[in-house]
């Protein structure tokens, strides 16, 4: 220890801190003093000693931090609970930021209270509820009748005005109610009117009459009506108000005969006589009173005719060699005869005006779409077009004899290609033109003369199918007796078939002169026109065929087969005997039902007799015995079989399932119908 030369003193160590004091006016003043170990968490402190000796004064700390930052102020043992400690009251001369909470021990207690402040600025809870102080609105709501309100802030309050539902009524400027609903009022004073009326209405109230507009009571044709609807003036209608009418107007009456026109208008029928214009339709009513007629001009009455008739069916010649009188050609017998002319008359009328005909009598070219009457004693030489379109045609006709020269380059398909076609006798040919191989083929003939060079093949007629003529096939050209004109093509599956010329329709699979229809969705009938001819793979004629359930084992019939279809069950599309077939029960059928695939097509399923797989020997489980045997000898004119195929005839083996399928040539088998096999398709 020791004085300085100022008078203080320098303190003593003690435990490493120096505690510095001086004698001020008989105190000891001291001063900051650090590294006060006693406790181990002072880091630094400003104290004074407590005795002005300092050989006996102790370190009495007034400020301290501690090793965790707390500091303490008036406190030697500062709460670390807290950063800053302070024992005493603490004086705030600026303005005091608090971040985040604000907590005062005074405060404390049950609930929200409200805070006062006394006249010394001491802050203080009021208790549960915040008294009859002064302060801000907090929410002001606007209730039934009234408009605005707010939540903060100043709010103004309005009188909902109005005379829709909670509204107010509000008189309008002139102290006067608007116009309200007033069907729930009661209790109102009864009012009349009284005076003298106006307007329209005359004398006084409370029983006004109305005014009269100067029409005297009465029933008038025509009025006059005001913008009020009130009649002004009243008349009868006069001739000059009736308008001009078409004659269509008048439906029920009868007009008197000076009003009929008397024979200047040559369109209506006069009474007194003249002439019309036109014809005369009376239906089912007679003209009476007839005078019988006198010039050739007049009309006939039914004596006249029927003396004429007698006298001119005295002598009538038939077609048939010998002569009729009366008595044995009756009228009716005439009537028929010129009938039966008329008709073949517009037959060649018919055919005739299809055409732009003309009579040759020298050699010449013929052009489409033209008709040719030959008319010479020496033969002719007729020129076909050079050129022409498909579906472009020419007509010849003669009486005499003729040569018809194709052109160059061109054929005439007629018995093979022909450079030229000789006619001669009553014959009536058609030519039409083939675009795409520059030929004319002869699409129509007629009349008893002959042709030589050869003739267009006929083929189709019974016992002379257009698939057996090898003369057909051979010119793959044809026409049948009916006059269809086939062509022999191969199809997409190389399959040569007989169908229409230019056209989609093919001959039924016998060769007959009969379209090929498609079946119906069960395979049981007919229906439209068979157009896919791309889809036959094949034609047989097997020893018996189905067409329906009264005509089984149809012997003259063929069928046209498909190429094979992928596996599949029975079962697969459904058993609505349409798109598929299922259980047979105790039913047993040649033919029980057809599926989708051959539906699609127009076609069906083959029964198991038509297939090369058929035993003809039998089999017990076959359903001969219910349905019939079909009159099998040869099973291999049947359709063929590549694969294992099903058919739509019933097994009864065991199981009400089981259905016969083809196993190959003479080879054969049943399976339940969910098992899968190829599937061909037939067309009778």
């Amino acid at each position: 220890s020791a004085i300085n030369s100022g008078g203080i003193l320098s303190g003593f160590a003690h435990n490493d801190t120096v505690i510095g004091s001086f004698l001020d006016a008989g105190y000891s003043h001291g001063f900051i003093s650090t590294g006060y170990t006693s406790d181990p968490n002072r880091k630094f402190s400003i104290g004074s000693a407590n005795n002005s000796d300092y050989s006996s004064a102790s370190y009495v700390p007034h400020f301290v931090i501690e090793s965790d930052g707390t500091v303490g102020i008036g406190t030697s043992n500062p709460n670390n609970s807290y950063d800053l400690n302070v024992a005493g009251s603490v004086s705030i001369g600026g303005q005091l930021d608090i971040v985040g909470s604000y907590k005062s021990n005074s405060l404390s207690g049950t609930g929200t209270r409200c805070l006062q402040a006394d006249a010394n600025g001491i802050i203080t809870a009021t208790g549960t509820g915040c008294g009859s102080g002064n302060g801000d609105i907090t929410d002001v709501v606007a209730g039934t009748g009234l408009t605005g309100g707010a939540t903060t802030g100043s709010a103004t309050l309005n009188v909902n005005v109005g005379i829709a539902a909670n509204q107010i009524v509000q008189l309008d400027g002139t102290a006067k109610l608007p116009a309200v609903d007033g069907s729930q009022l009661t209790n109102l004073p009864t009012q009349s009117a009284s005076g003298a009326a106006g307007g329209d209405l005359a004398g006084t109230y409370p029983n006004p009459t109305l005014s009269t507009t100067g029409v005297t009571a009465g029933t008038y044709s025509k009025v006059t009506v005001d913008s009020k609807g009130r009649v002004t003036t009243g008349a009868n209608i006069g001739a000059a108000d009736i308008p001009n009418l078409d004659a269509s107007k008048v439906t029920s009456g009868t007009f008197n005969a000076a009003r009929i026109p008397s024979g200047t208008d040559a369109t209506k029928l006069p009474l007194a006589g003249g002439t019309m214009s036109g014809a005369i339709a009376m239906a089912s009513n007679k003209i009476t009173g007839l005078a019988p007629g006198t010039v050739s001009t007049d009309a006939a009455t039914k004596g006249q005719m029927e003396t004429y008739v007698d006298a001119s069916t005295s002598d009538i010649k038939s077609t048939t060699a010998g002569t009729y009188d009366r008595d044995t050609m009756s009228l009716e017998a005439v009537k028929g005869r010129v009938d039966t002319l008329e008709t073949k008359i517009d037959n060649i009328a018919s055919s005739v005006g299809a055409f732009t005909w003309s009579v040759v009598s020298t050699d010449a070219t013929l052009v489409t779409g033209n008709g040719y009457a030959i008319n010479g004693a020496s033969v002719l030489n007729l020129t076909m077009p050079a050129s022409c379109n498909a579906g472009e045609k020419v007509k010849v006709s003669s009486a005499g004899s003729a040569k018809i020269l194709a052109n160059t380059s061109q054929k005439i398909l007629y018995l093979g290609e022909q450079d030229a076609l000789t006619i001669s006798g009553i014959v009536s040919l058609e030519f039409t033109c083939v675009a795409s191989n520059s030929r004319w083929i002869v699409t129509d003939m007629s009349g008893p003369g002959t042709t030589t060079d050869g003739d267009l093949v006929v083929c189709g007629g019974v016992g002379d199918g257009c698939y057996d003529s090898s003369s057909a096939t051979g010119a793959a050209i044809a026409i049948t007796p009916s006059g269809k004109t086939l062509e022999y093509v191969q199809n997409n599956n190389g399959f040569y078939i007989w169908k229409e010329l230019n056209g989609t329709r093919v001959l039924k699979p016998t060769g007959l002169d009969e379209w090929q229809r498609a079946l119906t969705s069960d395979g049981r009938g007919y229906a439209s026109y068979f157009n896919g001819y791309n889809h036959i793979k094949g034609r047989v004629c097997p020893d018996a065929v189905y067409i329906n359930d009264t005509d089984k084992f149809n012997t003259t019939a063929c069928l046209y087969y498909d190429a094979l279809n992928p596996a599949q069950a029975l079962t697969a599309n459904g058993t609505d005997g349409v798109n598929g077939i299922g259980t047979h029960g105790t039913t047993q059928k040649w033919y029980f039902g057809n599926v989708s695939v051959c539906n699609a097509k127009g076609m069906r399923l083959p029964v198991y007799y038509e297939t090369q797989s058929y035993q003809v020997a039998g089999h017990a489980y076959y359903p001969s015995a219910v349905d019939g045997t079909p009159p099998v000898t040869d099973a291999l004119n049947g359709i063929p079989v590549e694969s294992i195929l099903w058919s739509a005839s019933t097994s009864n083996y065991n199981n009400s399932n089981y259905y016969w399928r083809s196993n190959g040539a003479g080879s054969q088998g049943h399976g339940t119908a969910t098992t899968s096999y190829s599937i061909r398709c037939v067309l009778p």
